[in-house]
């Protein structure tokens, strides 16, 4: 059985740069706050009890991603929230997509919206940084 990595991507409220690890949200306040992977600055025992402090980084909400498991034709890693180019098999036609979590059919939605082999994708931004990617003309 393949075990699932469980990665989460948000742009930091602070730095506007982009952090990776685990996600967590506080419901009184809405924040949302990555713990990168490496983040444990302190651990050991007090009194005999075992204590552990993570690093936290707020992020927007609104750029908050999972990992989808999947990666591009150049080895990026595609994340709910991204813009990809998908290519079908046998054709020329390229569509721009944002990966989004369909909650009805448990999977991510990275397909055109119909019935479609795709045998590339290309991750060209996200929804994020990059809207203007999304208009149409």
């Amino acid at each position: 059985m393949r075990m699932r990595e469980y990665k989460f991507a948000g742009k930091s409220v602070e730095s506007g740069l982009w952090v990776y690890g685990r996600v967590f949200k506080i419901n009184e306040t809405g924040d949302h706050f990555i713990t990168p992977f490496d983040s444990k600055i302190f651990e050991g025992t007090i009194n005999y009890e075992y204590y552990f402090q993570l690093k936290c980084i707020k992020v927007i909400p609104e750029s908050v991603g999972q990992y989808t498991g999947l990666k591009d034709i150049n080895g990026t890693k595609i994340y709910e929230g991204d813009i990809v180019i998908a290519k079908s098999k046998g054709s020329d036609t390229a569509h721009t997509i944002v990966v989004s979590w369909i909650e009805t059919e448990a999977c991510y939605n990275i397909s055109p919206g119909y019935q479609m082999c795709v045998i590339k994708y290309e991750v060209i931004g996200n929804k994020c940084d990059n809207p203007e990617l999304l208009e149409v003309e």
